[in-house]
């Protein structure tokens, strides 16, 4: 459990966990960094708070974020807490499975529940005076849920709510309830039971001010609901493991459904799976526990959920073959019409007609079809609970072959894939898959058009998209096993000669794999290992025997071989031949295979015949299913995918358009970093630098251009440093020209807008091109400009870290900020600014941020060197290095003239 534990339970919580107060300066580099928002709020006795949103991607940031709880306020001047919800709900596939065979689970110091994880959405309950109820919905109160709930309130008696208020206030707690409206929750992909319908439903009730989550034991959540006048959230205890695979099995089925919900077994979103430790205080009314809360969804909710977030572009989530089917059924003129159809109707209500619709003509069997419309259905169903289920069962093994180069790891694999293949009476797997990590490297190398030749930036880059083809094909295998049901091999050939390359590879399978373990492959003869790197013909990349000789001394040198305990089976290759081996391993694998019906020989796939009898497959099966062919498939496949790409919203800035070019940009950024990275020398003037002078004050001319530096861009570093500058921009290389530097740069920061630009006020248009002109008008109002007049900006500085590289600009009147409006949010102003390139994957609005980022990263830094500087102070320096930027300031400030105008996107 203590592992659960460190994965789930927030590490500042329990530092101090009778706390009442957060760490203000740990919220304020969230915020700095774009991952958190304060907002401020007002309660209804006029009292001003601050409500922190904390970013989706960080939520479950346990070992930094100051609190886990979901809704919070705070008062900022003291960091004191007002109210706090529950903390964050983890997928139990996030978690792992490791913690189940933790005996510990069930003894008397945890008690495990399942409850019924309610369609609806959370509010918390809470009372600052005993009399009024606060109701926030998230990090608001105010909006459509907070006005939802306030409404399912006004049903309860007075009396309830006088108690509710009361109750709180006396315990010092909150209230965290389910709010269920099935008519004006259409939107959400599956929806509760009618019984529940209107209803408030209690799921929690917590301390309100302390900073570790503390909640009320379950056990009594019934009564104090009837208390109150409130449902409460169905749950029954889990006594034992036996219990628990009865949970996880009732998720395994389309229509999950849980035999002990005796009121209502039919299942919506699945469980909450709630892991109380006990004993932690008691009063003379209640008993309270710590909870750690685990969500369970069922396979219906998982993908209807992922159809809507790819139809309406929120996000890339996991495609299913259901969702083909359903497009298929649609009939969609374009990915628009399914996205206007999904926000009309609703993901549910158009599900439960293509389901009802095609139970209507359940018993037709469309022309060449191996199935009725109503087993197609089935299957269908049956197919895809198994992949989205995650407790689903994967009856894969997965075998990772670690070992120097030349040490057999290839050789063995491929005897070890004859050897299946003949063997006689049956084989215990249906098939066998060999990955081997060169292969896949020489094929995404080609694809990319990267060689040897290739630069050092694009080389490393070639390592991050052989990393995600491996991962996606190792989901690949694993989705192909569980959906077929076949009991599969997976040979991972690389040398893995890190103990954590060979554990990483977990994290792309499911929790319910069969089996995972290491394999070593070694050879004790190292002249006999280095003979056969070195003469190994149509090798994928080591194509001479010097390659073959550096690539075993660069892994010799950093190999770490797996103990006893983590390679569970090992063969010298000088004392073993391969054969003998590939059997002795198919033994070993057959002794731990998982039953199987297989009776014929074992084949062996290759990925790309694997995914031809995956797409083989669909495609029968929705030809059963819809009768549509191989084409109107792939159409509708196609279609879905115009949605992977997640959803703009509608902006509208008002920008300086500059008059000069990303090009002249970039050489100024390379001659300042150059001039910074030479030695210190006599300034001296070259032919080379006057003819450069003179060229760009030319080509300025001939475009028009309102710049052209008529002398080099020198400055001086402000903050950050310079040591890490060399190496990774220049790889270490001791030419540092201006030329060098700037190639360097266009390698490093290859996204770049799409015109040189300052954003001088930025407006999200979701609320409307009224309200968006309004705020333009009173910008350009206050800062007595108008649209088409020609401003100048002055150059004053330049910021560069792996990230992104811009200049800082002042206008003329000493302006340096964006104009606000987004009012309430503590971090909206940013300083004005020119991007000129951001590294891949990079959001261009970090440029923008990079002024405050740095505030933060050279607070740290500080820190770092005066703990450094005290004689009795230990420093871990594994875990705490140096933040890696840098700003300048320019000696010169050089001037950029441009247009003011409206762009809209």
């Amino acid at each position: 459990m203590e592992l659960l534990k460190r994965e789930c339970w927030f590490h500042r919580e329990l530092a101090t966990p009778h706390a009442t107060t957060v760490d203000t300066a740990v919220l304020d580099g969230y915020v700095a960094r774009g991952r958190a928002a304060l907002v401020a709020v007002t309660l209804s006795s006029g009292r001003g708070v601050s409500s922190v949103s904390v970013k989706n991607a960080s939520q479950g940031d346990v070992k930094g974020l100051p609190c886990g709880a979901r809704s919070l306020l705070i008062d900022y001047t003291d960091g004191s807490i007002v109210c706090r919800g529950v903390n964050k709900f983890f997928d139990l596939n996030e978690v792992g499975g490791d913690w189940l065979k933790d005996s510990s689970l069930w003894t008397d110091a945890y008690r495990v529940w399942a409850v019924r994880k309610m369609a609806g959405f959370i509010v918390t309950l809470f009372s600052v005076d005993g009399a009024q109820l606060e109701v926030m919905s998230k990090h608001t109160l105010a909006g459509p849920h907070v006005d939802a709930a306030r409404e399912l309130l006004g049903k309860l008696s007075e009396t309830h709510r006088a108690r509710l208020a009361a109750d709180l206030f006396e315990w010092g707690a909150c209230a965290c309830c389910e709010c269920i409206r099935r008519t004006h929750d259409f939107h959400h992909p599956v929806l509760e039971a009618k019984q529940f319908d209107q209803q408030l439903i209690l799921i929690a009730v917590q301390r309100r001010t302390q900073l570790r989550e503390e909640s009320l034991c379950f056990s009594e959540l019934g009564s104090v609901a009837g208390r109150w006048g409130l449902g409460c959230a169905p749950g029954v205890v889990v006594p034992n493991d036996a219990a628990l695979r009865g949970v996880f099995a009732a998720t395994t089925s389309w229509h999950a459904a849980y035999a002990p919900f005796e009121t209502c077994p039919v299942l919506a979103e699945g469980f909450v799976l709630l892991i109380e430790t006990v004993g932690s205080t008691a009063t003379l009314a209640h008993r309270w526990c710590l909870p750690l809360r685990l969500k369970l969804k069922t396979p219906k909710y998982v993908v209807l959920r992922a159809f809507r977030s790819l139809a309406c572009g929120e996000s890339r989530s996991q495609r299913y073959l259901y969702h083909e089917a359903l497009m298929g059924w649609l009939q969609p003129r374009s990915a628009a019409e399914v996205r206007h159809r999904v926000e009309e109707a609703g993901v549910y209500a158009l599900n439960d007609e293509f389901e009802s619709g095609l139970l209507q003509q359940q018993r037709v069997r469309h022309r060449d079809s191996q199935d009725t419309v109503g087993d197609a259905l089935a299957s269908l169903q049956r197919t895809t609970a198994l992949i989205a289920c995650p407790c689903g069962r994967c009856p894969l093994t997965v075998v990772v072959l670690c070992g120097l180069p030349g040490a057999g790891k290839s050789t063995l694999s491929m005897a070890l894939c004859r050897a299946l293949a003949t063997q006689e009476g049956g084989s215990p797997f249906s098939f066998v898959v060999h990955l081997s990590r060169d292969a896949v490297s020489r094929c995404v190398a080609a694809d990319h058009g990267i060689t040897k030749a290739s630069s050092k930036h694009k080389q490393r880059r070639l390592r991050t998209l052989v990393h995600q083809a491996l991962c996606d094909q190792m989901r690949e295998v694993a989705c192909f096993s569980t959906e077929t049901e076949q009991s599969g091999l997976l040979l991972l050939d690389a040398c893995h000669a890190t103990r954590e390359s060979r554990r990483s590879w977990r994290q792309c399978f499911p929790t319910t794999l069969h089996q995972y373990e290491v394999a070593l492959v070694e050879c004790s003869d190292a002249t006999a290992m280095a003979q056969r790197a070195a003469r190994r013909d149509g090798h994928e990349l080591l194509h001479s025997a010097a390659e073959a000789q550096q690539a075993l001394y660069a892994v010799r040198k950093k190999f770490q071989p797996p103990s006893l305990e983590e390679a569970v089976w090992r063969v010298d290759t000088k004392e073993c031949e391969v054969e003998e081996a590939a059997v002795n391993l198919r033994i070993h694998l057959a002794q731990r295979a998982p039953p199987s019906t297989c009776t014929g020989r074992c084949r062996t796939l290759t990925i790309p015949a694997l995914r031809d009898e995956r797409r083989h497959r669909h495609a029968a099966l929705l030809h059963s299913l819809l009768g549509l062919s191989e084409g109107t498939a792939a159409l509708a496949s196609m279609l879905l995918s115009e949605k992977l790409i997640p959803k703009v919203s509608r902006t509208t800035s008002l920008q300086l358009r500059l008059d000069c070019s990303m090009e002249l940009l970039r050489r100024a950024a390379a001659e300042l970093v150059s001039s910074s990275l030479s030695q210190a020398r006599q300034p001296t003037v070259s032919f080379g630098s006057l003819g450069r002078a003179l060229f760009q004050r030319v080509s300025a001319a001939l475009r028009g251009s309102a710049w052209g530096p008529s002398s080099s861009v020198t400055g001086h570093v402000t903050r950050g440093h310079l040591k890490w500058l060399r190496g990774w921009l220049l790889r270490g290389c001791e030419a540092s020209g201006p030329a060098e530097v700037e190639k360097a740069l266009r390698e490093r920061f290859v996204v770049e807008p799409a015109s040189p630009h300052v954003t001088l006020l930025y407006i999200n248009s979701a609320s409307g091109s009224t309200s968006c002109n309004d705020t333009i008008s009173q910008y350009l109002s206050q800062t007595v400009m108008h649209l088409g007049q020609v401003v100048t900006a002055q150059v004053t500085a330049l910021l560069l870290d792996r990230h992104a590289l811009s200049f800082g600009v002042t206008l003329g009147d000493a302006q340096q900020m964006q104009g606000k409006c987004a009012h309430g949010i503590k971090d909206a102003a940013r300083r004005l600014h020119i991007t000129v390139g951001t590294a891949a994957g990079v959001s261009a609005a970090y440029a923008g941020s990079m002024f405050a980022v740095f505030d933060v990263l050279q607070a740290e830094n500080e820190s770092l060197e005066a703990e450094q500087r005290e004689p009795l102070r230990a420093v871990n320096r594994s875990q705490r290095k140096y933040h890696n930027f840098v700003e300048y300031e320019l000696s010169t400030a050089f001037t950029v003239r441009g247009v003011v105008e409206v762009c809209r996107s």
